[in-house]
């Protein structure tokens, strides 16, 4: 006891300290196969943040990324090794509905805190789980378009889904019927090609809304306008609104759009011009403005936050979330009485002549 009391003496007396802890995070994302894009996106986002943070900050957090390639059956063997082999205290960003709710079962089994679930499903996010979503749910999405398409006249709804997002549809149809309007559900042809728009009458009291993916919206706004070049429609943000502007230059002008994060491409709020400011200032991200890409930045932030006030076990990440609020910029982050998404008001924006986003 004397000769440990002794070295800790000594260690004081030449001003030797701890290395702050480290807080360890993993992420298993798409960087190969058909949502490489997603995955890039997200990865990137991650690291726009952390290298913002600056070279102290970002040695008190280590990054392990593994490549699941949009398979949920590898996302979960990724998870699976990421917390018992790598020693992770919090998985970071899954991609997709399936991807996500199978890394979400390997995270609760190990009770470590999933952040950052990007398109997950409502059984991820739900109440007083530890996966913490940083988006609205896609019903509160859906409240936006219905509030909005109420005051155009509209009294029938045509409700078009991708099919890995048909877990969603009770309750964003329950959404629109709950403000009297009319539901039928489509799901796009598995066939290449466009979609048949079955049942619509192309009256001024119909709409559409595509509860899509990015290739099924596309497809999906081509076919419309062609048929029916005045109809009214909407999207939620499934459609990846950027990239869906992008392939539909010309022909989604006067369309809906619903999102739960502030307009990336227009620098209206703190978080969004810090967003735009940390992308030009690393010029080695090749990133595009995306909804999702700014969640997972601002998921960056609040890790970079915690692991700042020493935060590093999976306990006292679960504990820091559900009893404080974070302030990132304009923006906070907080998951109040058992919730699992964010708290905060749906934009809703219209789709300019010139192919921008007017809110």
């Amino acid at each position: 006891m004397p000769a440990i009391r002794t070295i800790l003496l000594l260690l004081l007396a030449t001003g030797v300290h701890a290395a702050p802890p480290e807080l360890s995070i993993g992420a298993t994302l798409p960087l190969s196969g058909p949502r490489l894009e997603q995955g890039q996106m997200v990865q990137d986002g991650l690291q726009v943040a952390l290298m913002e943070a600056g070279p102290a900050l970002r040695k008190r957090i280590r990054l392990e990324l593994m490549d699941d390639g949009g398979d949920p059956a590898t996302a979960a063997r990724n998870a699976e090794r990421l917390i018992v082999q790598g020693q992770v205290q919090a998985l970071v960003g899954c991609v997709g509905e399936a991807a996500c709710a199978a890394v979400e079962a390997v995270a609760r089994r190990h009770q470590v805190p999933l952040l950052g679930a990007v398109n997950a499903n409502a059984a991820v996010c739900r109440e007083k789980s530890l996966a913490f979503c940083f988006h609205t749910p896609y019903a509160a999405e859906a409240e936006a378009i219905a509030r909005q398409l109420g005051t155009l006249g509209a009294r029938s709804v045509h409700l078009w889904l991708s099919e890995e997002l048909a877990g969603y549809a009770p309750d964003v149809a329950a959404v629109f019927e709950a403000h009297k309007l009319a539901v039928s559900r489509h799901q796009p042809g598995k066939a290449a090609g466009t979609p048949a728009f079955p049942g619509a009458t192309g009256r001024p009291d119909e709409a559409h809304v595509f509860f899509l993916n990015n290739a099924d919206a596309v497809a999906a706004s081509r076919s419309l306008r062609q048929r029916q070049p005045g109809a009214l429609a909407a999207a939620l943000s499934t459609v990846e609104p950027f990239r869906w502007l992008q392939q539909t230059q010309g022909i989604s002008t006067g369309m809906l759009v619903a999102h739960s994060m502030p307009n990336p491409d227009l620098a209206k709020s703190r978080l969004a011009k810090a967003y735009q400011k940390a992308i030009s200032s690393f010029a080695t991200f090749n990133l595009p403005y995306e909804y999702s890409q700014l969640e997972i930045y601002l998921v960056g932030r609040l890790l970079t936050q915690l692991a700042e006030r020493g935060v590093a076990d999976r306990q006292a990440l679960a504990r820091a979330l559900l009893q404080n609020e974070y302030h990132i910029d304009d923006f906070t982050v907080a998951f109040p009485n058992g919730r699992r998404t964010l708290s905060v008001p749906v934009g809703l924006s219209v789709v300019s002549r010139n192919g921008v986003l007017l809110e």
